[in-house]
């Protein structure tokens, strides 16, 4: 399960209630009452993280992929220098 701060991009990955919580930047009230609801949460945390998984799977985010794509796009721009 994962607590992150709604910036650069998170909620493209994380989808708030459903496989982690997002709060706003510089909300440490409630940074700390979503990490001790996961504490105290187990059927919580296994929910968001089968749900967390089946995402990565159905979008191919994995570490193979994005090492793909990201020396895709460093030949993409050497090539063009």
């Amino acid at each position: 399960a994962i607590v992150a701060s709604d910036v650069d991009g998170a909620a493209e990955i994380l989808e708030h209630g459903r496989d982690g919580f997002l709060v706003p930047p510089d909300d440490y009230e409630k940074i700390s009452t979503y990490i001790i609801e996961l504490a105290r949460n187990k059927r919580l945390r296994n929910a968001f993280g089968r749900a967390a998984r089946k995402k990565i799977e159905k979008k191919n985010l994995n570490w193979e992929a994005n090492a793909e794509w990201l020396f895709a796009k460093y030949s993409e721009i050497s090539c063009n220098n």
